[in-house]
């Protein structure tokens, strides 16, 4: 086994936080960084698109083949879960393809049949301009076709000062009324014209997906077992039923699932103690906080790789609190998943020991070929550019196989120090996180100064980098994993994900974690 170490442009990062030059090992990196992680969950569910016609036994067989074709986790799965079995569930639903003709409907049925190999970075959806999709190569829709998908749902016109001074005209209020924010959406709650329930209204969102006026919830007016049946519009605008409920005791914060925790904006009340604690996991920009004289609590909403200059900028602030603390809480939770590039600065406050990563293997196919010559147009670093290029010209010369070796690559990561505070780091994750944040966990766990804390993860690893790629009519887009790790098959994450050290049962409130794990820390 080879042991590298390199440090590529991102060296700069880390003289901050080290007295020396920190020898961090990016190359097994450089393959992840393009991971598409839980976009995958939003991606499976049903599109709100209008139902068009289509040839869906054509459509059902280009699925098929293209998948079996190009997915780097087809033959595992095909091998663990049976030919005959699949064979069956092909037969059915291809029968079922032949009685569609929906797009809505027929995008089940393909999803239906994905699934049997994965939960998750596998998916299909329907594209709202067919025409237009068979033309774009990369399989992406563009923000203004994405804006006209939406484009006739109804609008409820509102701006906050229009909304303020008609919240304090009325004498009376249901207590979910207000201006909320997840930190990627805002929007009013107010009453139906016709009172029956209350409803979401954006007031500020991406202005892609979402658009001001629309509706993201409809939500019950009256509560059963302290919760609101809730009808919530995710990213793509399907509709998943979830149930609303208030955390904490100032009327001041909900959670959602899969819209996560939501703060009161206006009306504000007074912040009670479980306040605070459930701010601390509602912001959507990382920071870090003194818990007490002994814990620093690092908060991190997302590894996206546009996170990474604002946590990277983060840490270097606090670097001298969190190097003179003997406890560190890092708190993941509700993930999005993203760049390994974006934890590195991270990664020398946990460091004890050289750290283990077993790598990835690209499936070479021309269609995966045309994926990674797509990847290097997305960066302006000619190291990271330069690497997809490699990999795609690799691809084209072993058409059919796995790049790399067939026994398991391992790379050893090293920094040169190991720092004598934080003594003890503790990672709080749930089971949203996915993906780049399963990694993270992957790598810290190894640190004899870290313990897991929190539920089991989504399970969204082994079989990774995304390619998207549309129907040859148009309107269906296709998305599949072009990598599988040397971990597979003696250590799997997907469907299982990783279990934590310390599990939190549902006795404790997630908006209670915090105050739990700082207890197990300090005592």
């Amino acid at each position: 086994m080879k042991k590298k170490n390199f440090n590529l442009s991102f060296k700069i990062a880390f003289k901050t936080f080290a007295p020396k030059p920190l020898n961090f090992n990016l190359a097994p990196l450089m393959k992840k960084l393009f991971i598409i992680t839980l976009a995958a969950l939003w991606l499976n569910k049903p599109n709100a698109v209008q139902a068009q016609n289509c040839n869906c036994p054509q459509n059902f067989n280009w699925v098929v083949k293209t998948f079996t074709d190009n997915d780097a986790g087809y033959a595992y799965m095909l091998q663990k879960k049976g030919k005959e079995t699949l064979d069956v569930l092909t037969a059915k639903l291809q029968k079922q393809a032949s009685q569609t003709t929906h797009t809505d409907s027929c995008q089940k049925l393909m999803a239906q049949w994905l699934h049997f190999f994965r939960g998750g970075h596998i998916g299909v959806n329907v594209n709202s301009n067919p025409s237009a999709a068979n033309n774009n190569s990369t399989g992406k829709e563009t923000p203004a076709q994405i804006r006209k998908k939406y484009s006739t749902e109804q609008r409820i016109n509102i701006n906050y000062k229009q909304y303020t001074q008609q919240y304090n005209k009325q004498n009376t209020h249901h207590p979910l009324e207000g201006i909320w924010s997840n930190g990627l959406y805002t929007v009013v709650v107010l009453q139906s014209k016709d009172t029956s329930q209350l409803l979401g209204v954006v007031l500020h969102a991406d202005s892609i997906f979402w658009l001001p006026g629309q509706i993201k919830m409809h939500i019950s007016k009256q509560k059963l077992n302290n919760t609101y049946a809730t009808k919530y519009g995710m990213k793509d605008h399907s509709i998943e039923n979830t149930q609303l409920q208030m955390v904490g005791n100032g009327g001041n914060f909900f959670t959602t699932g899969s819209g996560g925790n939501w703060q009161r904006l206006y009306p504000v009340s007074k912040y009670t103690a479980q306040d605070s604690l459930v701010l601390l996991i509602s912001t959507p920009h990382p920071f870090v906080n003194r818990l007490s004289k002994n814990t620093m609590y690092l908060r991190i909403p997302s590894f996206n790789h546009a996170q990474k200059p604002f946590i990277d900028s983060v840490l270097q602030a606090n670097d001298n609190a969190i190097r003179t603390s003997p406890n560190l809480i890092i708190d993941i939770r509700n993930g999005t998943g993203g760049s390994d590039f974006s934890y590195h600065s991270i990664m020398p406050y946990l460091y004890t020991n050289p750290i283990r990563h077993t790598g990835t293997r690209e499936y070479a196919t021309p269609l995966n070929a045309k994926a990674y010559d797509y990847y290097a147009t997305l960066f302006a670093d000619t190291a990271v550019k330069n690497s997809q290029l490699r990999t795609a010209a690799a691809m084209r010369k072993n058409i059919g196989k796995f790049l790399g070796s067939d026994t398991i690559h391992v790379s050893v990561d090293t920094l040169h120090q190991v720092l004598p505070n934080p003594k003890y780091v503790a990672i709080i994750c749930n089971h949203i996180n996915a993906s780049a944040d399963e990694q993270f966990i992957i790598y810290a766990r190894q640190s004899k100064k870290v313990k897991i804390f929190g539920a089991p993860t989504a399970g969204m690893l082994d079989f990774s980098n995304l390619n998207f790629t549309n129907s040859p009519d148009g309107f269906f887009q296709l998305y599949y994993a072009t990598d599988k790790s040397y971990r597979v098959p003696t250590f799997c994450i997907d469907d299982v994900g990783i279990q934590p050290d310390v599990y939190l049962d549902e006795s404790i409130p997630e908006h209670l974690w915090i105050k739990y794990v700082q207890a197990y820390l300090e005592n």
